[in-house]
This record gives structure tokens, C-alpha cells and sequence, in this order.
């Protein structure tokens, strides 16, 4: 558990003050921005809308075994719809949530709330520490955020546990967790974003749950996409240092007839599979 360091932040909060140019609390001219809502996304799957969130793995079939699409397919999404409303958006709402009944103060062009973070946080990590959370608005469309730790214990004084940003319709939010066991501001643990297009209709999400710590490459990566009368499928995972599991797929947004490309390791090892309404695999042409 993270030490509080009350003298390390009473003297952080010092210099903030001494070093602040902007209108001491111009809370009349400016309104403090709103947290957006970490609630479980209203998903629209098209052909796969009857899901099951799951924490079941992804089937690995051999690159030549795939023999039930759908199957594998809704494995994707059922994983997908798990990571994002029970570990995701939950571990967000969880580190938020002290700061809502926290009045904020007019800080250099943006508000600032302080808080003593009490939480059980993403992979169950316990944080009980000062914390700075801070929103600014950008050209009145979108909101920056970044929530940042005081104190002992937490590398060279201060550490950045998440950034992101949403429109003020929230039609569009990206969302940066970091690893709390590396170092900070370079390790990113995971990656949400997600937009809705003008019918309320969850039409991009993607998610990383793994980064490889050399280059910060997404290791582990989910996406679902809906691009007018097509949707899109894309999932990596790595299974052991030398082996990824590829999967691409697009289908027909009402049919659900499409094509996927598999692969298990090796790049020679490629398959691709098309399938009709009914996810009976035929002849690709």
C-alpha cells in the first residue's frame, strides 16, 4: 500500500499556488468541467447483439482448425465486453469517484481537485495517497484529464496513474491507465477509446490490455468497428513470446456473411475462411 506523505503534498500545493498567473477562482466566468460517466457502454454487435460479458480466453485453433466461426467470433466480443465493463470502466469509476464530492480551484487554465485517494484500483492494486485530479477544457469541445499521485513510494515524487480526454457530448473518450509497478509515465498498463456516431450507436471500440515495456507497442489489442453497412473484428494476442494470434474479420452488418483471416504464429501459417449468412464456411472466392 502507497504511504501518505502529507509534507511532500502541503509544500507541492506551496509552489502550485505560488506559481499560479491565472484568476484566483474565476468559478463565475468558467464552469469547472464534469466527469464523464464510466458506465457500461450500450453495445450494438449486430449479428452477435445476444452476448454474454465473459472472462472465458479466446479458442486457439490451429491456423487450418477454425471450424466454428461464430463461436470463435463471439468468444472476441464476449471478452471484449468483460475487460471494458468489469475491470476497464469500473477500475476508472473506482479512482474517480472520491473526487465528485470535492469542490475544484481554478489552477494555470484548468481545474484542479485534491484528494486523498482511497481505492482498490485496477488488478486490484491499493492506493491510499494524495492525489491531484485535473480537467481542462479545450476550445469548449473536448476535456483533458490526468489524475497524478504525491508522495512516497511513488518513484521520483509524483506519478501519472491515468490520462484521457472526452467531448463534452461524450461522444468520444480515450482513456490511458498506467502501471503502477514501473516507471512513471512511460509503462501504460492499459487503453480504452470508444466513439458514437450521431444515432447514439457505439460505432468504434478498441481496447489494449498489454504494451510491450521495450517499444510501447499494444501487445494484446481488441477492436469493433461499424463503417456503415460493414462491421470489423480485430483481436491480437500474445500466447508466448513467439507466438500471436491474428484475427481480422468483416462481415455484413445485416447479414452477417463475411471473411477472416486467421493466423497462429508464423506468418506462412495464414488462413483465410468466408462464410454465408448462417456462418456455414464456403469456397472464399
Amino acid at each position: 500500500m502507497l504511504k501518505h506523505s502529507g509534507l511532500f503534498f502541503i509544500s507541492l500545493l506551496i509552489v502550485l499556488n505560488a506559481c499560479n498567473d491565472q484568476p484566483a477562482s474565476p468559478i463565475d466566468e468558467i464552469d469547472p468541467p464534469e466527469l464523464p460517466s464510466f458506465e457500461g457502454l450500450p453495445y450494438d454487435f449486430g449479428v452477435f447483439d445476444e452476448l454474454e460479458a465473459s472472462s472465458n480466453e479466446v479458442a486457439t485453433p490451429e491456423h487450418d482448425e477454425v471450424e466454428d466461426i461464430e463461436a470463435l467470433l463471439t468468444d472476441v466480443l464476449e471478452l471484449l465486453k468483460y475487460r471494458v465493463d468489469e475491470s476497464v470502466l469500473a477500475a476508472l469509476n473506482n479512482a474517480f469517484s472520491p473526487s465528485h464530492d470535492i469542490t475544484g480551484s481554478f489552477d494555470n487554465g484548468g481545474f484542479v481537485w485534491e484528494y486523498d485517494l482511497e481505492s482498490d484500483f485496477y488488478s486490484g492494486v491499493e492506493i491510499n495517497h494524495p492525489a491531484l485530479l485535473r480537467g481542462e477544457h479545450v476550445e469548449d469541445e473536448t476535456v483533458f484529464w490526468d489524475l497524478t499521485l504525491y508522495g512516497d513510494g511513488t518513484g521520483n515524487g509524483e506519478f501519472r496513474l491515468i490520462e484521457g480526454q472526452n467531448t463534452v457530448l461524450e461522444d468520444e473518450q480515450k482513456w490511458t491507465i498506467y502501471n503502477l509497478d514501473e516507471a512513471p509515465d512511460v509503462q501504460k498498463s492499459v487503453s480504452l477509446n470508444w466513439t458514437y456516431n450521431e444515432d447514439d450507436q457505439l460505432d468504434l471500440i478498441d481496447l489494449i490490455t498489454r504494451f510491450d515495456e521495450e517499444n510501447g507497442e499494444p501487445v494484446n489489442y481488441t477492436m469493433f468497428e461499424l463503417e456503415e453497412d460493414e462491421m470489423f473484428i480485430r483481436f491480437r494476442r500474445a500466447i508466448a513470446s513467439q507466438t500471436i494470434q491474428y484475427i481480422d474479420a468483416v462481415m455484413d452488418a445485416d447479414d452477417g456473411d463475411g471473411k477472416m483471416t486467421y493466423r497462429l504464429g508464423a506468418e506462412d501459417d495464414q488462413s483465410e475462411y468466408c462464410w454465408e449468412s448462417d456462418f456455414e464456411i464456403v469456397e472464399c472466392e
